[in-house]
């Protein structure tokens, strides 16, 4: 009896304990089932904002320009891949927890420091221009244009920065570039100006005393003196314009670089004896003495550019003789340094003339550009300003530098200095092949004639200006001559003449095709063709011997030139006599 009563308490404790163990098990079930889901649920949450980070990174990492925030010790958080490419690292997470100086040199690491610190401190954002250089690609220079703001926690404290910049070195070369041009198109219009301001005046002057003196010899009967000084006179207007269209053609081909060098053996000392026979007459017309002195260790010959060397000297020894009124003008020659083959020269043109002030002395080689004080005024010291420079353009293109020292009133001395190779002998030996070919059409059909006592020219020519003085000369010459004013007119014209002179420059065509023209035809294919042309660069002479001229000359044709064409291409002794 008594186990039977104490089975049933025990069955009812049980049960109640064990209801209560079971509802606590639900309720801790419940908990863990609520904590469990908002677990999952914060995990879902944050495997999408892992992902939304992730991604915002990768938008991040492949935006153009560069981006990059730091914490407020200016350690680098992260960046595009565009900032770890610059900076030498294969990815953005290879810069995170890094310094500016761990990788960019001091100087530059120290500027970006400063300035990223400074913004941190107002607390406001900035647009600024940044120095930096590329370390992926040879320390390369760069330019970036910034916009860095400082970043905030939720108190409102600075904790970082933000940057953003766009890489604008290219852009920064074309502003440079433009204003280059720009300064240079504003110097070339200011140069042009000044040039037509000086073209007109230089060209109205001679003009107007031309114009003056024929109108005195028109309307004049002039005694034999005056008459011949009045077409002196004439004929000096006459030069000075033929030479300032020379010095504009000389510039302007100096200008386009088509100036063509050809480097042979020169004798120095020989070409500046032929210059003073040259110049010696203007020298001694002022009383002025032209001397020279040449060392005795210079090198009989050199290697360099004879025609230019002696327009260079030609320029500088006539300017001195212009300059100076009393005293001498002296040429020296110096052997500076000797390792052979190897020779340095010195040339020294100086002169007792009115001299320079020493201000004056950076502008003389500019172009267009001519001293304005009251002792260069007169009329016979004018020019267009080209002479100097086109003297140390062409010192430029055979390697001679120029120097200049120059005292008011005292003189002046005008220096080129060059390196040369020297050379034992002038002549150049060309080795030709022992079997040569020749063909029937290398030669002309030659006719040897008795000489005929009143040749036939043929001259072609447009102007009737040019064509009177040429038909002057021939006539004084002994020559019967037939004129023609175009192509058309010259081909009809041409007949048993023994030498024809024509203008490459016509109304109906140009004189390259009536050259042609003529050596086709068989009547006319023999006769000595002359080209006369204004035009006297290479190129020119090169067209006029391609289509078939025997010679080339430049327009106006001195007499003497033109007695020695004849002489060359007719027999006939009787041009000896005028």
């Amino acid at each position: 009896m008594p186990r039977k009563k104490m089975k049933t308490k025990f069955s009812k404790y049980s049960k109640n304990r064990l209801l209560k163990i079971i509802i606590a098990q639900k309720e801790r079930l419940a908990k863990l089932q609520s904590e469990n889901y908002a677990l999952t649920k914060k995990a879902s949450l944050l495997a999408d904002g892992n992902a939304e980070i992730d991604s915002l990174k990768e938008m991040i990492a492949l935006m153009p320009g560069n981006i990059f925030w730091k914490d407020r010790t200016g350690k680098y958080l992260g960046c595009n891949n565009n900032v770890a490419k610059w900076l030498g690292f294969q990815s953005p997470d290879d810069i995170v927890g890094k310094y500016n100086n761990d990788f960019l040199p001091t100087e530059y690491s120290k500027k970006l420091e400063q300035a990223d610190q400074e913004i941190m401190a107002s607390k406001k954002g900035k647009f600024i221009e940044e120095a930096g250089i590329d370390l992926n690609n040879n320390n390369q220079q760069k330019i970036f244009f910034s916009h860095k703001i400082p970043l905030f926690n939720r108190s409102h404290e600075v904790i970082g920065l933000l940057g953003i910049s766009l890489d604008i070195t290219e852009q920064k070369k074309m502003e440079e570039e433009l204003k280059i041009a720009k300064d240079k198109a504003e110097a070339s219009n200011r140069a042009k100006s000044q040039f037509l301001a000086v073209i007109n005046h230089e060209l109205r002057t001679p003009l107007t005393c031309i114009i003056g003196l024929t109108d005195i010899l028109k309307q004049h009967k002039l005694p034999p003196n005056e008459r011949y000084r009045t077409i002196a006179a004439i004929e000096s207007c006459s030069q000075y314009l033929l030479n300032l269209v020379k010095d504009v053609l000389d510039f302007s081909r100096l200008e386009t670089g088509k100036y063509n060098i050809n480097m042979t053996a020169v004798s120095i000392a020989s070409t500046l004896h032929e210059i003073r026979y040259l110049l010696k007459p203007l020298a001694e017309k002022k009383g002025l003495n032209l001397e020279i002195e040449i060392d005795p260790a210079l090198p009989k010959f050199v290697l360099t550019e004879q025609r230019l060397l002696r327009h260079i000297l030609i320029n500088l020894i006539n300017n001195a003789i212009k300059f100076t009124e009393k005293g001498y003008v002296k040429i020296q020659i110096n052997l500076l340094e000797k390792t052979l083959p190897q020779v340095k020269i010195e040339i020294k043109v100086m002169d007792t003339g009115i001299g320079m002030p020493s201000d004056k002395l950076d502008i003389i080689f500019k172009p267009f550009q001519q001293l304005e004080d009251a002792y260069t005024r007169q009329s016979s010291r004018s020019g267009t300003g080209l002479g100097l420079s086109i003297v140390k353009k062409l010192a430029e293109l055979i390697h001679i530098r120029i120097k200049v020292s120059s005292k008011l009133g005292k003189g002046s001395t005008f220096s080129l200095i060059g390196d040369f190779e020297t050379r034992e002998n002038p002549a150049q030996v060309m080795q030709l092949p022992k079997k040569f070919p020749v063909r029937k059409n290398n030669f002309k059909k030659l006719t040897v004639t008795e000489p005929t006592k009143q040749p036939k020219i043929l001259l072609i020519e447009d102007d009737p200006i040019i064509q009177f003085i040429h038909e002057k000369m021939l006539s004084e010459l002994g020559c019967k001559v037939d004129t023609a004013t175009c192509g058309r007119e010259a081909l009809e014209k041409v007949n048993q003449h023994h030498m024809i002179l024509v203008d490459i420059s016509l109304p109906d065509t140009n004189g390259f095709e009536i050259i042609k023209e003529m050596r086709r035809r068989h009547d006319t294919r023999q006769i000595p063709m002359i080209a006369l042309t204004v035009f006297t660069g290479k190129e020119e002479k090169i067209a006029c011997l391609k289509a078939g001229a025997d010679e080339f000359a430049s327009k106006p044709i001195s007499r003497a030139r033109l007695k020695r064409l004849l002489q060359k291409y007719i027999h006939l002794a009787s041009f000896n006599q005028f």
